[in-house]
């Protein structure tokens, strides 16, 4: 996209050329009529404006340009003029001729504001004088005592009627008796160009049919229609609109622990759903489902009602920020804060995929128990809802058959993509083996045909042999895109490991990688120490008069080497030490968390079992109160 450049200002020699150039088609710019053929003259007088002054001046302006600095210059003299009413003579704006000349042009249709009987200081009023007496004066002569003439009141009448609806000309009469006749002076003064009239038009009844089409008359005809006003019930209506809108944007209140705690036992059924990647049209369609049911059952659960929406962008900014705090935590920086116990329920079902336990083990368990009877958790994590036949059951029932008729849809509909776990360390060490033998064809930077067939193979034996090892069956995409971003989080590492020693997880599998790559920590440092031998031997060349021999050079490099050398065994021990003790509390909480989940579903399921034991001791306790009411009435009727 092209700037535009911006045009040079106005000098003395343009203005004076604009103002020649306007003075030919002035009465036409400075009409105040709005109608289709008075636009059009405009345009073609602005047009020839700008073909005089382009023919004339040095800069070549287009008719936008010309007609806007126009205005403001007009602009601008109105505002002198009205700050000499206002403003002491010292801070008045000096014009200069060529302001003069405009101001003069202006004056042959426009005064001073004390010309002006309407006395208004807000700019420049036209003058009240005739505009061709013969057309828009009109005298009428009537005489005493004829009594089919009309008298002046009838003329004035239909002299108002006529000219009533016009806004671009004002009314003056002026009255002159004589000894046998009297004369009604009627006179049409332009009104200015700023002023407006304040009454509303008004359409008045047409003169009657004996009445002369006068000048008045033709005025009158030639003007526009008046423009509609709208009706007071769309006006109703537009207020309501905005009345509605502004009270659907107000503010909600921010979630709170319980109201957090609610959305996590509602999210966990639905996970596998909107945590999907795919993006073709049924898996958003399932989403959408989702995320309504989700909505309806938080409503149902929590004391505030919220739209999906937002709930929505709600979960997708918690969820945000606490990868972001988990991976700062995980570098050692704990400037965002520390995770509370909601949010590691959260990071703990979103981590559950890469569990050995599934996440639908809760639900598979009911199942398998229950015979596929479902329940139900308030905020609280106490209150049981022994209702079976909820509306949140049925939804969930159906939400789950839509989304195995999707997955099971032949034709144009895909299978929904599952996200797969992420790579443990046992996968990783599977993949580093025939890494490490194909290393150099994989790395080759050739991009023929041979080269790219030759890694085709590679790849597809690598997933051969990683799928008959591994429990998680993965394709040739994943892998290539695993590799691909564990090389460029390795050469991450390399760039900033000297400034921040930990980061991230790096583990004995990444140090594999990290040797085969070349990045291996003995060969950085003395490549290091190279450069600043050969650096100081450069700066010190000129001091030192005697050689360095070779046999004093070859025993000093030893020695950095070794330095290095050991420099970097210390460097992994500690970052390898230190990633041991993280590996080991990290796997402490999650066994935690799992212990914890698992005592809380066995707590759940002893509760179900004792609400479903307790229904049915009352059920068998109403069945067999009738029959003990009617062994009672029978001796008492044969009594």
């Amino acid at each position: 996209m092209t700037s535009r450049k911006r045009s040079a200002n106005f000098c003395d020699e343009d203005k004076g050329l604009l103002i020649g150039s306007i003075k030919e088609h002035f009465d036409i710019i400075q009409s105040t009529r709005t109608n289709k053929v008075f636009r059009t003259a405009k345009d073609n007088c602005w047009d020839q404006i700008t073909t005089n002054y382009n023919a004339n001046s040095q800069y070549n302006r287009d008719a936008k340009q010309l007609k806007i600095f126009y205005e403001n210059w007009k602009r601008k003299l109105r505002k002198v003029m009205k700050d000499q009413d206002t403003l002491a003579d010292g801070f008045i704006e000096e014009l200069d001729q060529i302001d003069l000349q405009l101001l003069e042009l202006l004056k042959s249709q426009v005064g001073s504001s004390t010309d002006n009987p309407s006395e208004s200081d807000d700019t420049l009023s036209m003058k009240e004088e005739l505009v061709n007496k013969n057309s828009l004066s009109t005298n009428i002569k009537t005489s005493h005592g004829e009594p089919n003439e009309k008298n002046t009141e009838d003329c004035q009448d239909q002299n108002d009627r006529n000219l009533a609806i016009t806004e671009d000309f004002d009314i003056k009469t002026s009255p002159v008796m004589t000894d046998n006749v009297s004369f009604y002076t009627v006179t049409f003064v332009p009104k200015p160009d700023n002023i407006s009239s304040s009454t509303p038009r008004k359409i008045l009844p047409k003169p009657p049919d004996d009445t002369t089409n006068t000048p008045s008359e033709l005025i009158a005809k030639s003007l526009d229609t008046p423009i509609p006003q709208p009706c007071q019930n769309e006006v109703n209506q537009t207020q309501e609109k905005e009345d509605s809108t502004e009270l659907s944007m107000k503010r909600q209140t921010n979630f709170s622990n319980k109201d957090k705690k609610i959305l996590i036992v509602v999210l966990e059924k639905y996970l596998n759903t909107i945590e999907n990647k795919s993006l073709n049209r049924e898996t958003s369609k399932e989403k959408e489902d989702c995320w309504n049911l989700i909505t309806a059952e938080y409503n149902e659960r929590s004391q505030s009602t919220r739209h999906v929406r937002d709930i929505h962008h709600f979960y997708d900014s918690w969820k945000r920020r606490i990868k972001l705090v988990e991976k700062q935590q995980a570098r050692g920086d704990y400037s965002g804060g520390l995770l509370d116990n909601v949010d590691l329920e959260l990071l703990h079902m979103l981590n559950f995929q890469s569990l050995d336990v599934p996440l639908d083990s809760v639900e598979t368990l009911l199942v398998e128990d229950f015979d596929n009877d479902s329940f139900s958790v308030s905020s609280s994590d106490t209150s049981i809802n022994t209702d079976l036949k909820t509306s949140q059951q049925f939804d969930h029932n159906e939400h789950s058959s839509k989304s195995e008729s999707s997955r099971s849809h032949k034709g144009k509909n895909k299978s929904t993509r599952l996200r797969h776990p992420n790579f443990s360390l046992e996968e990783k060490a599977l993949l580093i083996s025939p890494i490490r033998q194909h290393f150099d064809t994989l790395e080759s930077k050739l991009n023929n045909k041979f080269i790219r067939k030759e890694k085709d193979e590679i790849w597809e034996s690598i997933a051969a042999k990683f799928n008959v090892n591994s429990s998680c069956k993965r394709d040739i995409k994943q892998l290539r895109g695993f590799y691909e971003n564990w090389k460029r989080r390795l050469k991450k590492y390399n760039e900033i490991k000297d400034s921040i020693p930990i980061y991230d997880y790096i583990d004995d599998v990444d140090l594999e990688l990290f040797k085969i790559m070349g990045f291996q920590d003995v060969t950085i440092p003395t490549r290091k120490a190279k450069k600043k031998t050969t650096s100081v031997k450069k700066e010190f060349k000129g001091e030192i008069k005697t050689p360095v021999g070779k046999d004093d050079f070859k025993s000093l490099k030893k020695e950095i080497e070794t330095l290095a050398r050991l420099k970097a065994e210390v460097h992994a021990e500690t970052v390898k030490l230190e990633q041991q003790a993280r590996r080991e509390k990290h796997e402490l909480e999650m066994a935690q968390l799992k212990e914890k989940h698992r005592m809380s579903m066995q707590l759940l399921k002893y509760q179900y079992a004792n609400e479903v034991l307790q229904n049915k001791i009352l059920l068998e306790k109403t069945n067999s109160q009738p029959e003990t009411d009617e062994a009672d009435q029978i001796p008492i009727t044969d009594a």
